[in-house]
């Protein structure tokens, strides 16, 4: 762990990075080199400060460079403490988490969604335990229990099925059996994200690194057909995106990428009615 000090904490498209590093063993990583956790103690403060200056009420994003629900964030706190303020100022947020602490705070989450929104995004590429691991890390259970218990509050949330890699957990006969089982917590949306996912030059090295490490069989399935591309593809695109489709359209979820994103951005002031918030960005 390391401090970071910062004189910001928002950025000018709505990013909220309490934390900066990679928090799971995930097989794409927007930072691979960075696998310590740095932390901005004076987040909330920060936090404060920039949305009280704010002429436009938004949604706040939380979580693209990190889960926001690290284990830091037992000892820190910050991610409650900056809801707090979030919730007193009338912002909406999305988070973005695998990680079963979010519940702790569950009684500001209904607060923010009573008076604007709060939306919970969960990465669940693959239901099979130890694919999951080695996908994405973390634990299946403590996303079963996040949507069991937002389903439970009425809290929306995305499913958010990334990444795909080939060979892996790009079956459609699995992802529909996947898909029978998730669509049960009624999601919001079901997210299935870039089928075609483009690698910046140190992502590539770490995802070929890692694909071959995790699994040596489908790396050499897929290096024999597409070699070592620029970007990952899927060959099974479109079937993926109708099995996502047919099963969200059966429980009135959202399915469409630039659907959800639009939901996502768009700030409901449920008092006073609606306004359009920022686009995401990053830091």
């Amino acid at each position: 762990m390391y401090i970071i000090d910062s004189k910001t904490i928002v950025t000018p498209q709505n990013g909220l990075n309490i934390y900066r590093g990679r928090t799971e063993s995930s097989i794409i990583s927007m930072e691979p080199e960075i696998t310590d956790i740095g932390v901005k103690p004076e987040a909330d403060i920060l936090l404060a400060g920039t949305l009280k200056k704010r002429k436009s009420k938004g949604m706040i994003l939380a979580g693209n460079m990190g889960d926001p629900y690290n284990d830091l964030e037992k000892e820190y706190g910050l991610m409650r403490k900056s809801l707090r303020y979030i919730s007193f100022y009338d912002f909406g947020i999305v988070i973005t988490t695998r990680r079963e602490l979010l519940l702790r705070d569950i009684d500001l989450l209904k607060e923010i969604n009573r008076k604007t929104k709060a939306v919970v995004e969960i990465p669940i590429p693959s239901i099979e335990i130890e694919k999951l691991k080695l996908i994405d890390g973390g634990s299946l259970g403590e996303r079963i229990a996040l949507m069991e218990s937002l389903s439970k509050e009425e809290i929306p949330f995305i499913i958010n099925i990334y990444p795909l890699v080939p060979y892996v957990n790009d079956d459609p006969v699995v992802l529909k059996s996947m898909l029978g089982v998730l669509q049960s917590y009624k999601p919001a949306a079901i997210d299935l994200g870039g089928a075609k996912i483009p690698l910046i030059k140190k992502q590539m090295d770490f995802f070929y690194l890692e694909y071959q490490k995790r699994f040596p069989e489908e790396y050499g399935k897929y290096i024999d057909v597409h070699g070592r591309s620029k970007e990952i593809i899927i060959d099974s695109e479109i079937e993926l995106r109708d099995e996502v489709r047919r099963t969200a359209t059966k429980i009135g979820a959202l399915w469409s990428p630039p659907e959800i994103l639009d939901w996502k951005r768009k700030y409901e002031n449920k008092q006073m009615g609606d306004q359009i918030t920022f686009d995401f960005g990053t830091e």
